[in-house]
């Protein structure tokens, strides 16, 4: 069994959906990220 590409794989889809969620935030808030 391949743990470290297993490892691999799971950061990239974490990445991936933080990525994802943060510029969806972004996109549906504009001004959440800049209250100022």
């Amino acid at each position: 069994m391949n743990i470290p590409g297993l490892i691999n794989a799971l950061g990239l889809l974490v990445l991936a959906f933080a990525l994802g969620f943060f510029s969806a935030l972004q996109l549906v808030q504009p001004m959440a990220a800049f209250p100022f």
